[in-house]
């Protein structure tokens, strides 16, 4: 099958293929023909941008948008996610979010931190609501450009969700108007759900200087890796993607630790998963855990200690073979259990 962007009618294998990146090296690696550099915008071109999405109306003074455009630096996506945060609010938020702006700019508390990074802060700011806001920072947890499964988000969502007397139809609800409105400010894109590479830098950012904990996410990591230098003991959520056929696990002691997310991509010969290693007593805060093999499943040896995850409401085991799941009759908070693609139950 032919892919690409026909050249003329006439010879019909004569293709191009266009790349997006914001990598240069990609381009290199894969020897691409030609590089094209996209420059930001021009200023004339940044106000035009942003008047098409912002109702510059509704804002008495027509001099506070301009500036607000300008502290976005002309990148479109910036533009994009700001005006989309304060369309249609009053004069006032406007010039408290200009002032929001500069300020973080000028502040030497930053670290050297983009204005970029400013702006989609200013936008997170204006989430109303706790829950939006964990779930926007529940997305950094993935690796960039991955199409994150709306299904996935909502059992994590499920499982740290403080509102245990509401039924699980009004918290899916609840979680659909989360992800419109993520979805409607920019800050996720559309087609299952997805994370621009900027974006996802700057929520994995934001939620390192949060009070309620840092997330640490490692792609192509084993967990034994991850945990070396101890910097998942004070993480509220932790992450680890990795293509391995001998995946290592170690005994964790992170109590402040409420989700683990472990992803393993087994292309090759993966005969059995041997967690006795991952002594889950260190770890008894978790409220979400998931383990996930793709492209096949394999035998899964669990430690006594998972029976010490009562206050986990959220358990996903997906592509894994069971000789007994009897454990599950001790975890006495779990709402969601989710097997896809495991085999071989046998409870006692």
């Amino acid at each position: 099958m032919n892919i690409g962007i026909r050249l003329d009618s006439v010879n019909d294998q004569t293709l191009k293929i266009l790349i997006t990146t914001n990598n240069e090296r990609i381009c290199t690696s894969m020897e691409c023909q030609k590089i094209t550099h996209l420059e930001l915008l021009f200023e004339d071109e940044s106000w035009i941008f942003f008047q098409k999405f912002a109702r510059v109306d509704d804002v008495h003074s027509k001099n506070l948008p301009q500036e607000i455009c300008n502290e976005c630096e002309r990148l479109p996506l910036t533009i994009k996610i700001v005006e989309s945060s304060l369309k249609g609010r009053p004069e006032s938020e406007w010039c408290r979010a200009l002032k929001k702006l500069r300020d973080s700019k000028a502040s030497n508390d930053e670290g050297g931190v983009t204005s970029t990074f400013s702006c989609l802060k200013l936008c997170f700011g204006y989430l109303l609501r706790p829950e939006t806001k964990q779930l926007f920072l529940m997305c950094s947890l993935f690796p960039e450009d991955y199409h994150i499964p709306i299904e996935d988000l909502l059992r994590y969502a499920v499982g740290l969700s403080v509102e245990e007397r509401i039924s699980l139809p009004s918290r899916r609800s609840l979680f659909e108007v989360n992800i419109s409105q993520l979805l409607d400010s920019g800050l996720l894109m559309r087609g299952s759900v997805k994370m621009h590479d900027v974006v996802h830098d700057a929520a994995l950012w934001i939620a390192n200087r949060s009070d309620k904990g840092k997330m640490l996410i490692n792609v192509d990591k084993p967990l034994s890796i991850v945990a070396e230098d101890n910097k998942i003991r004070d993480c509220f959520a932790v992450s680890s993607w990795w293509y391995n056929e001998s995946p290592s696990f170690c005994q964790l002691h992170a109590p402040n630790l409420k989700m683990l997310l472990l992803n393993i991509s087994a292309y090759g010969s993966l005969n059995s998963l041997d967690l006795s290693h991952l002594t889950f007593e260190g770890i008894q805060g978790l409220e979400v855990f998931s383990l996930t093999i793709n492209y096949k499943t394999a035998p899964l040896s669990l430690p006594p200690s998972i029976q010490s995850l009562t206050n986990v409401p959220a358990l996903c085991l997906n592509g894994l073979e069971f000789a007994d799941i009897s454990f599950i009759e001790s975890l006495i908070r779990l709402e969601v259990l989710d097997l896809r693609r495991s085999t071989k139950f046998l409870l006692k």
